[in-house]
């Protein structure tokens, strides 16, 4: 199982940090921080965002008790030591800070989804329906970029990090948000497609995916629990398919998949013919408060991780599919 370089870094800072925190004589910030806690939610979210952006969460660690409580509901010393280790965070070195919030999340969204498979219901996410009558309106810009797919990019020419499941030219990418960061010039190319796109909320990477015959993707995670991952069937032959967690789903096409892709998955194209999906991740919903600072985390430091910035500084890769299409 190949795993994302984010996640070997994010383990070894699990490891010592785990043992600095037990040095540590965390205070009572919890305690003395119980007033506000009746604030409205506009209040209150607004208060939230501020300290989240600063790093700063001795004051708004009261908000996340009940979350907390939820999510280890039958482990109170764990989620007292959780909510601690929050309110206390800047007893931590500052560069190290974002490392130590995307493993408490990790953590968090493991135990509040314990019962959750690797696959969701779709009808849980109201807004698929729309986006998949959307899909015939998309159809023709996919054969567009089809028809041009050999000035693609393969996905670890435009994210260098990908070369350790993929290596040959097999599979290519129309990047058009990446973490966050909207790729204006591909959104110019697809209008109809990113119209699509700006109806699923919260959505912070979206792509066209394509496999061409005989790609095979080995098993791996992805780096961060606090996204979904959705596929929109658009070009589907047969012999194609996805496995998550031991789970084999079938693509369709103008129908959807969401699943969990931190958890181990693979894929598969053994026909003849090439494969498109639409590849997207949005923000994976969850409890006010643990919901802001999970935006927070993949909108601000996973945008600004050297994971995300070196597939910013590959951009230019595209400019022969740009030249052709304009």
């Amino acid at each position: 199982m190949a795993v994302s370089p984010i996640g070997r870094r994010l383990g070894c800072f699990l490891i010592r940090d785990c043992a600095q925190m037990n040095r540590v004589g965390w205070n009572s910030t919890v305690e003395n921080n119980q007033s506000g806690c009746h604030k409205s939610d506009h209040v209150a979210e607004a208060e939230i965002r501020k300290h989240i952006k600063n790093m700063n969460f001795a004051p708004i660690s009261h908000y996340f008790k009940p979350a907390l409580q939820q999510a280890y509901r039958d482990e109170l010393t764990h989620s007292q030591f959780v909510l601690e280790t929050i309110a206390n965070i800047g007893n931590v070195a500052l560069a190290e800070r974002p490392a130590l919030l995307i493993l408490i999340m990790t953590d968090v969204i493991r135990k509040l989804t314990r019962h959750e498979s690797a696959f969701f219901d779709c009808g849980t996410f109201p807004w698929i329906t729309d986006v998949e009558k959307l899909y015939p309106s998309i159809v023709d810009e996919v054969e567009v970029a089809l028809d041009n797919s050999e000035v693609i990019p393969a996905f670890q020419e435009i994210q260098k990090e990908q070369e350790e499941i993929t290596c040959d030219e097999k599979w290519k990418v129309v990047l058009f948000k990446g973490y966050g960061e909207d790729i204006d010039k591909n959104l110019d190319l697809f209008p109809k497609t990113a119209q699509l796109l700006n109806h699923i909320p919260g959505w912070t990477t979206g792509m066209f995916s394509i496999l061409l015959p005989g790609k095979e993707i080995p098993a791996h995670v992805g780096p961060y629990a606090g996204v979904l991952r959705y596929h929109l069937g658009l070009k589907i032959p047969d012999n194609c398919g996805i496995s998550v967690r031991g789970e084999v789903r079938t693509w369709q096409e103008g129908k959807s998949l969401v699943f969990d892709d931190s958890f181990e998955h693979f894929a598969w194209n053994r026909s003849g013919k090439k494969r498109v999906v639409l590849f997207v991740d949005f923000l994976r919903p969850l409890p006010f408060p643990l919901n802001l600072l999970n935006e927070w985390v993949v909108l601000e430091v996973m945008n600004n991780s050297d994971f995300i910035r070196g597939l910013v500084d590959n951009l230019h890769k595209y400019k022969a599919l740009h030249e052709l299409l304009n």
